[in-house]
């Protein structure tokens, strides 16, 4: 009985890979999301925030990227539609700004530019701004 159900087993494995050709490209989309915070009430506009997490969730899937010492990271994903959610690096989820969307949905072979604006959070690193030209 053993030997049959692992027969059985082996047979289903083998009918559930058959339908993906290696030959087959990939299909995907790319997204390049820049992430950010926005600036203290004190001032306007807002300022880059790297070492961020960034979960993308959809088309059945949820994917993760960190967006590295710059604030910016693209992420190669199956076309359909996302959701973005910002954590700091220990974890602790960022409220996205009021103003930004957090879903997107993304077309094969399309190459989209998405922002992740946290709102205000003095603990969210910021970069510190480009030196001012003479």
């Amino acid at each position: 009985m053993r030997f049959l159900s692992s027969l059985i087993l082996l047979v289903v494995l083998a009918a559930a890979c058959a339908g993906q050709s290696a030959k087959e490209p990939l299909r995907l989309a790319f997204v390049h999301i820049q992430t950010s915070r926005e600036a203290d009430a004190s001032r306007t506009g807002g300022d880059m925030a790297p070492e961020l997490v960034v979960r993308l969730s959809g088309a059945g899937r949820e994917t993760f990227a960190f967006s590295g010492e710059y604030g910016s990271v693209v992420v190669p994903l199956r076309p359909g539609k996302y959701c973005m959610q910002l954590f700091a690096k220990d974890g602790r989820r960022l409220k996205l700004s009021d103003n930004e969307k957090s879903c997107f949905r993304v077309g094969q072979g399309e190459y989209l530019e998405a922002g992740a604006v946290a709102a205000y959070d003095p603990e969210v690193k910021i970069l510190p701004p480009p030196p001012k030209r003479p």
